[in-house]
C-alpha cells in the first residue's frame, strides 16, 4: 500500500500559463485549480495580453497555491521568455519585472516546501536583449524569494 501511494505521488503533474485569445483575467480565479492538481491533472491558464500585474497574480493567486497544496518535493519550471512585451511571437506584454516577481514567489514556495531549489529549463524567447535581461531577472527573483522564504 505505501509502494502503491509512493509511486503514485511520483507522477509527473502539470501547471502551465500561456496566452490565448479573448478576455481571461487572472482576476477570474478557477476554484477547481487545487483540486485538479491533486487528482494529477493540468492546469493550462490562458491570458490575454494584459502585462506583468496579471502573469503575476496568476502565479500568485491560482498556480503557486495549486502547487503548494499539492506538496511537490521539487519543481521544475520550463521556463519560456516569448511572453515578454519585446518578443516577436506574443502578446502578453511581460516584462523583466514580471519574470523576477514570479520566480520571487515560485521560491517562496519552494522554500516554504522544503525544497532547496528550483530548476529551470529554457524553453523559448526570441528577442536575445530580452531573453538574456528575463533570464537575469528571473534568477534574481529565485535569490531573492529564497532568502526570503529561509
Amino acid at each position: 500500500m505505501i509502494a502503491e501511494q509512493d509511486a503514485e505521488r511520483r507522477r509527473v503533474d502539470e501547471a502551465d500559463l500561456c496566452q490565448i485569445d479573448g478576455n481571461r483575467r487572472a482576476s477570474e480565479r478557477d476554484d477547481s485549480l487545487e483540486r485538479t492538481l491533486e487528482l494529477g491533472g493540468r492546469i493550462q491558464i490562458g491570458l490575454a495580453g494584459d502585462g506583468d500585474d496579471a502573469f503575476v497574480a496568476t502565479w500568485v493567486e491560482d498556480l503557486l497555491p495549486a502547487v503548494e497544496a499539492y506538496g511537490p518535493s521539487a519543481i521544475l519550471v520550463s521556463a519560456g521568455y516569448d511572453a515578454h512585451a519585446a518578443d516577436p511571437l506574443a502578446e502578453l506584454t511581460v516584462t523583466e519585472l514580471g519574470y523576477e516577481a514570479a520566480a520571487r514567489a515560485v521560491a517562496g514556495v519552494a522554500a516554504r516546501l522544503g525544497i532547496p531549489g528550483v530548476a529551470l529549463t529554457l524553453e523559448g524567447g526570441y528577442d536575445l536583449e530580452a531573453l538574456r535581461a528575463s533570464v537575469a531577472a528571473t534568477v534574481r527573483g529565485l535569490l531573492a524569494g529564497r532568502a526570503e522564504g529561509a
